[in-house]
């Protein structure tokens, strides 16, 4: 069923029903209907996965989908997996962004370099309707669902014609077809939902040893890298899309002197000079109340002593000291 079937379908009942109105209700009820059974998934690329640890997420996200939503693969499209291979990895979903973070001590500034490419797989909000040719992105199966579901809210909220005991027409709200239709309208949610589900379901192969009692379930992965000629959608990466101001220093123990960043700096222009132990980072009053800084060494203490310097007290015997100067 398309949008223009859907909209002739409502005028034959309710013909003066703006036509844009129609429209407007479909593609926001379409939109409700698919982010409540989660009928819809798509992938997306975390480009450049060598580089970044935050990506945006994808516009039409709604939450991930599946068991093995994060998806690595190395240089030989063989698949490697978070927390295993090696790969100690977490992940979260914070201010519309997907983070991976490292479950060591070690700052991550970005993933292993065996991991060649990177997806995940997600659930998707529809995008809006605008005209009679847009096509509908559920199931068909499911779309009379979209017909009923207008119905039950035009019924409900439009007088129509209605004959009287008396034998008068009278306008009015015709609430049991109202009732009628939205019972459609929640049978045909609740078996997307089913169906959803099931389908989700059917993508495990069960493994079973026999001299156990009973089973244990091994994920299917098929390789995204070979999935056909679609290009899935990439999602933007980078540092600047989490940071307002960053820079990240690696200080050794022999280092002296004005030291280069290890990541170029971005939103401040800090220089850091190395004596010994003590290092002076200095800005031109860039170090605003929300700078925050992170060192890979629990004895690593810092002081502000002003808008535009910053006073890092090394320990007295260490190899490297990473130290991240932040601002979000």
């Amino acid at each position: 069923m398309t949008v223009q079937s859907i909209v002739e379908n409502i005028k034959t009942i309710f013909p003066d029903l703006e036509e844009q109105r129609i429209i407007k209700d479909l593609s926001d009820l379409q939109k409700s209907f698919a982010n409540e059974t989660r009928l819809l998934t798509e992938r997306a690329t975390l480009s450049s996965p060598s580089s970044n640890v935050a990506w945006l997420l994808p516009t039409n996200f709604v939450e991930l989908y599946g068991e093995d939503p994060i998806r690595f693969y190395n240089l030989s499209n063989e698949p490697v997996y978070l927390s295993g291979d090696g790969y100690n990895y977490g992940y979260e979903i914070q201010f519309g962004r997907l983070y991976i973070y490292s479950l060591d001590s070690v700052i991550t500034t970005g993933l292993s370099s065996g991991i060649a490419a990177a997806y995940i797989h997600y659930h998707k909000s529809t995008a809006t309707l605008t005209a009679r040719a847009d096509k509908l992105e559920i199931e068909d199966q499911f779309t009379k669902a979209l017909e009923h579901g207008l119905l039950s809210d035009y019924f409900s909220k439009i007088p129509t014609p209605m004959l009287t005991r008396s034998g008068d027409v009278a306008n009015v709200r015709d609430l049991q077809s109202a009732s009628w239709h939205l019972t459609r309208y929640t049978d045909y949610k609740i078996k997307a939902k089913i169906h959803a589900k099931k389908r989700e379901y059917d993508k495990q192969t069960d493994a079973r040893i026999y001299q156990d009692a009973g089973k244990y379930q091994l994920p299917r992965r098929i390789n995204d890298l070979s999935q056909g000629s679609v290009t899935p959608p990439s999602v933007i990466p980078g540092l600047s899309e989490v940071y307002t101001k960053y820079v990240l220093y690696h200080f050794t123990f022999a280092g002296s002197g004005v030291i280069t960043p290890h990541i170029t700096a971005f939103g401040f222009t800090p220089i850091a000079t190395k004596t010994t132990n003590m290092v002076v980072v200095t800005s031109v009053g860039e170090f605003g109340v929300g700078i925050n800084v992170v060192s890979n060494d629990g004895s690593t203490s810092w002081t502000f002593d002003g808008a535009s310097q910053l006073t890092i007290e090394l320990p007295d015997v260490y190899s490297t000291i990473v130290i991240e100067i932040w601002e979000r």
